[in-house]
């Protein structure tokens, strides 16, 4: 069954004068993100990667990966450009771009996407916007189409990855009906069920089956969206009873499975 989703997007840009580490919490959701980072300290996290942040640094996040970002310097002044999109927002010309596309580009001072980051700053400064708003729509799908017009070979390496982690997070995405625990996790990459555990925390903030339990809430989503009941998505993942399930995905979505349908 083909999947179907909202052609959903939404802008943000912000200046945060004294930026405090803990409001910027480690999130994901079924939507890509760009985020462009316009000054500040700070390292942007995405899955096992860490990236030094730079002035003009354009992130692309693709939809159900782990990210944050963390500051380094509260005393330094933080300014960031986000847009948020569904995947069928994307028009069907920059499809392969995004499909292949890397997870930084560092954009030089002659790059035509400065020009609309200027405009996106014109267009409603400190506002969270969306589609219904005027002109954002036309905006995004600009913004989208000159973004994958980039013709570049130099991939930009992260400042450090975690191999392990990213294993591991490979196995969850390609596992989702799978009750996944720190036992079966230990037994399958032979590492420590302990070392698992304080991986996960330290590096992304939250608990580990806090991790396993938002993405397979996304997966269920993604499922409900496309047309498949929330009873048969519950058999699908494998929940003993539907009650389970639905508190479950509340608590991790925020609304009731039945309430996209």
């Amino acid at each position: 069954m083909k999947l179907i989703e909202s052609k959903t997007c939404s802008l943000f840009h912000s200046v945060t004068a004294k930026p405090i580490r803990e409001d910027f919490i480690n999130h994901l959701h079924n939507e890509y993100e760009i985020l462009f980072f316009a000054r500040g300290k700070a390292e942007m996290i995405i899955g096992s990667k860490t990236y030094k942040m730079k002035k003009n640094d354009l992130f692309i996040i693709k939809p159900a990966v782990y990210h944050s970002v963390k500051i380094l310097d509260e005393n330094t002044t933080y300014e960031r450009f986000v847009l948020n999109f569904s995947q069928s927002f994307i028009p069907d010309s920059a499809k392969p771009f995004f499909n292949d596309c890397f997870e930084l580009y560092n954009l030089e001072s002659d790059n035509l996407i400065l020009s609309l980051i200027s405009e996106w700053y014109a267009i409603k400064h400190g506002s969270f916007l969306t589609q219904a708003d005027p002109d954002v729509k036309s905006f995004a799908k600009t913004f989208l189409l000159f973004l994958s017009s980039q013709k570049t070979d130099k991939k930009i390496a992260p400042t450090k990855t975690n191999k392990t982690i990213e294993e591991i997070i490979r196995f969850i995405d390609e596992n989702p009906s799978q009750q996944i625990t720190a036992d079966t996790l230990s037994k399958t990459f032979f590492v420590s069920k302990s070392y698992i555990i304080h991986s996960f925390k330290n590096h992304f903030g939250i608990s580990l089956m806090n991790y396993v339990n938002k993405k397979r809430m996304l997966y269920a989503q993604r499922l409900i969206t496309g047309g498949f009941t929330p009873a048969e998505v519950s058999e699908k993942l494998n929940y003993n009873d539907y009650s389970t399930f639905y508190r479950q995905y509340k608590k991790f979505i925020g609304v009731s499975p039945k309430s996209i349908m």
